[in-house]
C-alpha cells in the first residue's frame, strides 16, 4: 500500500513536470517564430546602398601596400609571408581586395596591428585570425591573418 502511494505520487510530480516543460517549450518555439517574422519584415539594404552610404576610397595598389606595411612595423609586427589580390565582381559597385599574411609574433603586437588597421584603413575587415604555436616554451605565435580591403570601382560615385 506505501509503495502504490509513493508510485502514484512519483506520477503526479512526473506529469506536472513534463506540463511545467511543454509549457516552457511552446513559450520558446512562440518566441523564435516572432523573431523571425519579425526579421523577415526588416527590408534588405543591397550593396549599392551600402557602397552609397560608405565613401569607399579609390584604389591605389602602391599607397595601399606602404600603408598596410607600415602599420604592420609600427606595431612590431614581422611579416614572413604577404599576399595581395584582387576580387572584382561585376554586379558588385566596389572591389574587393584580399590581403592574407603570415606573421610570427605575441598577442599583444597582433592586437596593436589589428586595432591600428581598424583605425587607419576603415574600409579594411578583418576575415579570418588563425594562430598556432609549435612549442608552449616558444614565445612567439605562428599566425595567418585575412583581411578585405574595399575600394571603389571605377565608374562608381
Amino acid at each position: 500500500m506505501v509503495v502504490c502511494i509513493c508510485c502514484a505520487a512519483g506520477l503526479v510530480g512526473a506529469a506536472i513536470a513534463l506540463e511545467y516543460y511543454e509549457r516552457l517549450n511552446d513559450e520558446a518555439y512562440g518566441s523564435l517564430h516572432s523573431l523571425r517574422v519579425s526579421a523577415a519584415a526588416k527590408p534588405k539594404v543591397s550593396s549599392t546602398q551600402l557602397t552609397d552610404a560608405i565613401e569607399l576610397p579609390e584604389f591605389n595598389a602602391a599607397d595601399f601596400a606602404a600603408e598596410f606595411n607600415q602599420i604592420a612595423s609600427e606595431a612590431g609586427l614581422p611579416v614572413e609571408e604577404l599576399a595581395y589580390a584582387m576580387e572584382s565582381g561585376a554586379a558588385q559597385p566596389y572591389q574587393r581586395y584580399r590581403i592574407k599574411m603570415e606573421v610570427k609574433a605575441g598577442y599583444p603586437e597582433l592586437r596593436r596591428f589589428v586595432a591600428a588597421v581598424s583605425a587607419a584603413q576603415p574600409n579594411v575587415s578583418l576575415d579570418s585570425l588563425r594562430c598556432r604555436r609549435e612549442d608552449v616554451a616558444t614565445a612567439p605565435l605562428t599566425c595567418q591573418l585575412a583581411f578585405s580591403a574595399f575600394f571603389r570601382k571605377a565608374g562608381h560615385a
